[in-house]
């Protein structure tokens, strides 16, 4: 049942053992209904996303990671590509074909779970179940991509406009045809993928024409760099003036060059010439850093080859603000590195480091040990934290959970969860309002709701924190949230959210800020009523401690006695409002969020109040909420391991 469709991302990569790039599939995912105009608004979606500098930036670095590592699809004695190569590019699908709450009043959301729909890479593009045909679309270069639609009997590339037409004809001028024409006329000037890039990329399926060429694809790194116009003669000797200050010693006469319109951009690439970068440039960078960091407090020394002690040197003036460091590409970054950069600067609220020398188990030892270090990140751009396209609820999490939304509507095909590495207000209140505004604004028991969604708090969660003027469309996808259920075993904290879906199956809806630590740690020798998270809201925050009776655990005995998950029998939990959990967050050291960012979750939960009648969580709420989310989730778990195993025999 459906009108199903595939949408396969395609890109230029090196096979393994070879110097010339050719097309091949880099992402796949299913859509069970997506037809009409649907394929095009989510190609629309997708496209958006890529336009934003800060996402074509880690798509770019994805694919430079595959360059030589895989075969192409036919070879059969070289390496396979991974089920999943392009983690974060497959929740960019992801998120642009089942989600869309950019009009919060007019939401989108497509039934399904993200491992449900993925693909894999080396499949066939007509190897999927299929009724109304695939979406393909070039990403080598995310400035300038391509797209097409493809009816699959007839290998037929087939534009926006043809493609919707296929189903609707031109009815004049009325309601539905303007939408139709709205979403044609948004992919127009948007190159098409043509058969022989086809043919490239799946050589068993298609056949060259040998008539066309593929559109040149420009130097990808052209997204994040503008040209240059051709140099004057006093820019030719700014750059002479650079390395000759570099070799003597003496860069005062060009310090107050930098703040000159454009200079300082020459300066600055003069600079990241310098490999080993010498330390008589560091205070000519430093004037380059004051100079960048002044309006968007941002610092961007990608590819320079600055050591860690230069780097500090660089950043040590106090009186500059900086709140994002791009340190990609430089070689000389390790864990040590982050550890000095965010002591000096703990302000910092993005640190991207994407191609250096970071190892994810140094980043991830560092979270754990650490995690002061964190309290002010929002987002830290590295590939431990983007690959999360593997994971799952019930098994072991790349990272610890800091804070973790989530979802129990008493479906048994799913659990909508995102999990966090850092606990931060402002990223938090911002992702639970994207969570739970379409909860204020829908009809109860609609059938798009964003429960069906499973994944769908993993893309809330995801963008970093936007300027009001930004809309949800443009944001930066800056975080690719895993699924863990930590929280209800004491790991970081949640939001919990308990929502009814049926009308058939009625039960009370309620939400909380969830603390929770299992007495088997009380046992061991904590302390409760020291502990400081208690103290600093005890004026409405709820305590309880909760033990199972005999008969419970009887009940759950033959249930233990074949599943993974444990139950929680003994619970010692703390339950706090908004207000309260803010309270707890500005206590410990974390920044507050803006007092608009506040007031908007306020008013969601409000509306949530009145619309719907979601209360705040109760005591006697907490042991049945963990038991039942821990219960379906493994049955969940155990239905998937009967199919992949049924599969395995095939």
């Amino acid at each position: 049942m459906g009108q199903r469709s595939q949408t396969f991302v395609v890109a230029k990569v090196v096979p393994y053992g070879e110097t010339k790039a050719y097309y091949r599939c880099v992402a796949a995912w299913h859509h069970q209904w997506c037809y009409g105009i649907l394929p095009l608004l989510a190609a629309r979606r997708f496209l958006t996303l890529l336009e934003q500098r800060e996402n074509a930036e880690i798509v770019l670095d994805e694919l430079r990671r595959l360059q030589g590592q895989y075969g192409r699809q036919e070879s059969q004695d070289t390496p396979r590509i991974p089920r999943v190569p392009c983690s974060y590019i497959s929740f960019l699908i992801g998120s642009a074909w089942n989600v869309d709450i950019n009009d919060p009043f007019s939401p989108y959301f497509h039934r399904s779970s993200f491992q449900g729909s993925l693909l894999p890479a080396n499949m066939l593009s007509g190897g999927g179940d299929n009724n109304e045909g695939i979406t393909v679309i070039d990403v080598t270069n995310p400035s300038k991509p391509a797209y097409c639609f493809v009816k699959l009997e007839e290998s037929r590339i087939l534009s926006a406009a043809q493609y919707a037409r296929e189903y609707y004809a031109n009815t004049g001028d009325n309601e539905p045809e303007n939408l139709i024409r709205d979403a044609i006329d948004a992919l127009d000037g948007i190159d098409t993928v043509t058969l022989d890039m086809l043919a490239e990329a799946w050589p068993a399926e298609y056949e060259a024409p040998g008539t066309s060429e593929p559109p040149i694809v420009e130097d990808s790194s052209s997204c994040s760099t503008p040209e240059s116009p051709v140099p004057s003669l006093f820019d030719l000797a700014l750059g002479a003036a650079v390395e000759q200050g570099l070799a003597t010693g003496d860069t005062s006469g060009l310090e107050s060059v930098i703040w000159m319109p454009e200079k300082g951009s020459m300066i600055k690439a003069a600079l990241l010439k310098q490999n080993p970068f010498p330390d008589t440039g560091l205070s000519l960078l430093a004037q380059v850093i004051a100079q960048e960091s002044r309006s968007e407090h941002e610092v961007d020394l990608r590819n320079f080859s600055v050591n860690t002690d230069q780097l500090l040197s660089v950043l040590s003036d106090a009186s500059i603000t900086i709140r994002t460091l791009n340190l990609s590409g430089n070689a000389n970054i390790t864990g040590d590195t982050i550890r000095k950069v965010l002591t000096a600067r703990p302000t910092l609220v993005c640190l991207v480091l994407l191609n250096t020398s970071v190892h994810d188990k140094e980043l991830k030892e560092l979270i754990i040990t650490e995690p002061k270090l964190f309290y002010h990140m929002q987002d830290l751009i590295h590939p431990f934290l983007l690959n999360q396209a593997e994971s799952d609820a019930n098994e072991a999490s790349s990272y610890p959970n800091a804070f973790s939304f989530i979802s129990y509507t008493r479906w048994d095909d799913g659990i909508p969860v995102a999990s966090l590495p850092f606990l931060n207000p402002p990223k938090i209140v911002q992702g639970l309002t994207d969570a739970l505004i379409s909860y204020a604004t829908m009809p109860k028991f609609s059938i798009s709701s964003p429960s069906m969604c499973y994944f769908f708090p993993r893309v809330a969660f995801s963008s970093a924190v936007r300027p009001v003027t930004r809309e949800w469309s443009k944001r930066h996808v800056s975080t690719f949230p895993q699924e863990s259920l930590g929280a209800l075993e004491g790991e970081g904290w949640c939001f919990a959210l308990k929502m009814c879906e049926s009308k058939y199956s009625q039960y009370e809806e309620f939400y909380g800020f969830l603390k929770i630590r299992s007495l088997h740690d009380a046992a061991a020798g904590e302390d409760y009523a020291d502990d400081p998270e208690s103290s600093a809201s005890q004026r409405v925050a709820r305590s309880v401690l909760r033990s199972a009776s005999e008969e419970r655990n009887t009940a759950h005995a033959s249930e233990e006695s074949h599943t993974d998950a444990p139950l929680s029998t003994s619970i010692h939990s703390t339950i706090y409002d908004l207000e309260d959990f803010l309270e707890v967050m500005i206590s410990e050291g974390r920044p507050a969020p803006t007092a608009a960012a506040v007031g908007r979750l306020r008013r969601v939960l409000k509306l949530m109040k009145s619309r719907r009648g979601v209360r705040l969580m109760e005591e006697m709420d907490v042991a049945p909420f963990i038991e039942e989310t821990q219960r379906t989730a493994s049955e969940l778990a155990a239905f998937k391991k009967l199919i992949s195993s049924r599969n395995t025999c095939r």
